[in-house]
């Protein structure tokens, strides 16, 4: 059992860095062409906000679920012992984030960025309710979150972009359980993926002394596209449709849910080609499916579904710097 969940947790983690690592090199090739400053493209300008103007920025803070990052399963279909299952980690940690615009000479323009966060917590909660009953038990967990997106701008008026984008986001994590002192009994593997198109607005205020910038974006998307990978085994078993089943295993696509994310950004000039600043975001990320385990294990009745819901909140703080090449 535990050779047959080290191969799949091999799997997954090659798809999600094969992912990552492709993205990463799209973002360094476009960088690398537009340097060459190709037709009306002008590559990287004057220091701003990446969406508003053509500076490159790196964000490095903290961010922080204050709810914690929920998955949930509720049984939708009656005479079902395991009625509900969910896992809740603390999500927070350090939050690194690189942006690049490309501005041309018009109105259209493009930008390019990639993020990989460091979760510092290492633990969850797990809750099941069998029989009405609710039991709660602290899990040994490890996320990995990261991912990359493409948008295209175009500057309505002097301070205000409209953004056309599409993002990418990973998030896996590995729970596991000791049992009397004996480590791996139970386990459970998370692996989320989010295909989400957006769209929203930039805006950009100037001090025409200090040099000063504010600016502030709104972009989301009224759906979260994306694919769910859930699998639980435990020492005990589930009773599920009457039957005792070793684990609990899932595989779904969702559309179902929201993505919305707000930002905003002060910096003040250092020099003439760098800015340094701090910035807020907050990020929602909400989604639902209905979820059939039986398509999985043959021990479990094809007629058993589950809600399976996601819902993470983060704030993230910290600081920026932008620099113009």
């Amino acid at each position: 059992m535990s050779g047959f969940r080290e191969e799949i947790l091999s799997g997954v983690e090659m798809r999600t860095r094969r992912v990552l690592g492709l993205g990463c090199a799209v973002f360094l090739a476009i960088i690398t062409s537009t340097q060459g400053h190709a037709g009306c493209w002008s590559g990287f300008q004057h220091p701003g906000y990446p969406f508003a103007s053509g500076a490159t920025s790196f964000h490095v803070g903290y961010f922080s679920d204050p709810s914690g990052l929920t998955v949930s399963f509720q049984n939708t279909s009656p005479g079902t012992d395991l009625n509900f299952l969910s896992q809740t980690v603390n999500f927070q940690g350090v939050w690194f984030e690189l942006l690049a615009p490309i501005k041309s000479c018009g109105p259209l323009g493009m930008m390019l960025g990639v993020n990989y966060h460091f979760p510092l917590n290492k633990k969850s909660r797990e809750t099941i309710n069998t029989g009405g009953l609710g039991v709660g038990s602290i899990w040994h967990a490890s996320p990995q979150w990261g991912g990359f997106q493409i948008a295209l701008t175009y500057q309505v008026r002097p301070a205000l972009t409209a953004i056309l984008g599409f993002k990418y986001e990973s998030l896996c994590v590995n729970f596991n359980q000791s049992v009397l002192g004996n480590p791996n009994i139970n386990t459970a593997d998370l692996t989320i993926s989010e295909y989400i198109p957006y769209f929203g607005f930039a805006y950009k205020r100037v001090h025409p002394r200090s040099g000063l910038e504010l600016e502030t974006a709104l972009i989301g998307f009224p759906a979260l596209p994306g694919s769910l990978e859930f699998r639980e085994t435990s020492a005990l078993g589930f009773t599920i449709g009457g039957m005792n089943v070793p684990g609990f295993r899932v595989s779904q696509n969702f559309g179902n849910g929201r993505f919305l994310e707000w930002f905003a950004e002060v910096s003040l000039p250092v020099g003439e080609c760098c800015r340094l600043g701090s910035f807020v975001r907050y990020n929602v990320a909400q989604a639902s499916a209905s979820v059939t385990p039986g398509e999985y294990t043959t021990a479990i009745p094809g007629n058993v579904s589950w809600d399976f819901n996601l819902d993470n909140r983060v704030w993230a703080v910290g600081g920026v710097l932008s620099y113009s090449f």
